[in-house]
């Protein structure tokens, strides 16, 4: 799968990383930077020069928490949302290519079962490293 995403994401001008953490911003806008580390699995120092881009291009915000004014939340800009929304969806038409061969039924059981292994693999709300 990565090595038929990868082009698209170029296309898009975003990493693998640059997805998964825009991803994770459209899930739960309003993270702090710590927390979407963890929900994009990505290392805190990582993750801050991954933003770094990100808000050059555009396609992220870091704005002060009005209720707590030490705190920074991170959200996608309409440029980022639109980013993200163009390369989900061309990421969707070549999964469907991929599995044209498959029933519907099949294709759609696949999809909801990768989905509930990313949802038990997602770290737990009450983890304290968030």
């Amino acid at each position: 799968m990565i090595d038929r995403e990868t082009p698209i994401l170029d296309a898009h001008e975003l990493t693998m990383w640059e997805y998964a953490i825009l991803t994770a911003i459209s899930r739960a806008p309003d993270q702090s930077q710590r927390e979407l580390a963890a929900s994009s699995r990505r290392d805190a120092t990582r993750l801050i020069r991954h933003l770094d881009t990100l808000s050059t291009r555009g396609l992220v915000r870091r704005d002060t928490d009005p209720g707590d004014r030490r705190r920074r939340v991170v959200n996608l800009t309409d440029a980022g949302a639109t980013t993200l929304g163009s390369a989900r969806r061309a990421i969707r038409r070549m999964e469907d290519e991929l599995l044209a061969e498959l029933p519907v039924e099949q294709r759609d059981q696949l999809r909801a079962t990768l989905a509930a292994a990313v949802t038990l693999a997602a770290p737990a709300k009450s983890d304290p490293q968030l």
